[in-house]
């Protein structure tokens, strides 16, 4: 769920209409894209890992929009934003470090988002103050923050123990998808059946519902990723969503308790108003990464005291 490492608004002294050619990513320039990313977060002295391209790339592909910015020496930097009903969320926003502060960020996010008054937009920025910059002068102001909090052997003793079952949904049964996909369009704010498919067929998450007494108060997602081919793994948890803020604490701890029986580290963001947000360092887990949540309107199309978005500690998210 890390945001990028955005560019300083200053003008160039070049025109880039002259410097950078922007269009329409290919599925060909997904790799380029992903050494684009990691070239912008991490730097050129750290060894790019020989993994394959995060299929989220390839998703934001093929149901979004991603531009390029083309130089004479290959793709400068690159965005990505998906709309769903009237949000529009910045999924990406990447460019080389020796392009950066040369206002490619703003030339590309103009590009990527809708003109102010149509829907909302919003992003996940990262702590960069670049960042905060550009999405504040575009209109995005910050709402709220978002922690990115894992922890490799939490201590869930340390948590109220909750009221709450967890029952494994069946990924193949229509009807029980489409239902969850309800769920998550009430809660998360905006219709996403194509993001429910994409965490089911590419990231191998498992849906549950969350019950109490029979009647369902929320859902979630939990995706394993493991380091290397021995050890737990990490499970990855979100989206969560409860039906209430009186119970979203509650369904937080329990899909925690139930990721963790399986002897794995856990991960998840949780919003800065989320009632379980202080209760968690009780329990061991350390903040990761912060980022801030922006947004064009000051109504919020997802109830950050119930809902906890998808994502993970090296990748990108779908708020």
């Amino acid at each position: 769920m890390r945001k990028p490492s955005e560019l300083r608004d200053k003008k160039s002294s070049e025109p880039e209409e002259v410097k950078y050619r922007l269009r329409r990513a290919k599925p060909a320039d997904l790799p380029e894209l992903w050494r684009v990313y990691w070239d912008a977060d991490h730097g050129p002295r750290t060894e790019m890992p020989d993994i394959p391209v995060p299929p989220i790339f390839r998703h934001e592909l093929e149901t979004g929009r991603v531009w390029v910015a083309e130089d004479e020496e290959g793709i400068a930097g690159f965005t990505a934003a998906i709309t769903r009903g009237d949000v529009t969320y910045l999924a990406e926003l990447f460019v080389r470090r020796g392009r950066q502060s040369a206002g490619l960020g703003r030339t590309l996010l103009r590009r990527a988002m809708p003109p102010r008054g149509r829907g909302v937009r919003c992003a996940l920025s990262s702590k960069d103050p670049r960042a905060l910059s550009l999405y504040i002068q575009s209109g995005m102001l910050p709402r709220w923050p978002n922690f990115q909090l894992q922890a490799p052997e939490p201590r869930l003793d340390e948590l109220p123990v909750p009221d709450v079952q967890v029952v494994e949904a069946d990924p193949s049964d229509r009807r029980t998808m489409a239902r969850l996909a309800r769920w998550d369009a009430r809660i998360g704010g905006r219709e996403r059946s194509r993001d429910v498919a994409y965490w089911l067929d590419q990231t191998d998450a498992r849906p549950v519902w969350l019950t109490r007494r029979g009647r369902t108060i929320g859902y979630a997602f939990m995706s394993l990723r493991r380091h290397g081919r021995k050890g737990p793994g990490l499970a990855i948890l979100g989206p969560i969503g409860s039906a209430t803020v009186r119970d979203s604490a509650a369904c937080v701890f329990a899909t925690c308790r139930w990721a963790r029986a399986a002897g794995h580290g856990l991960y998840l963001a949780v919003p800065g108003p989320h009632p379980a947000l202080r209760p968690l360092f009780s329990a061991g887990f350390q903040i990761i990464d912060l980022e801030t949540f922006v947004s064009s309107s000051d109504r919020d199309f997802a109830d950050p005291r119930r809902y906890i978005a998808s994502g993970g500690p090296e990748g990108s998210s779908l708020y």
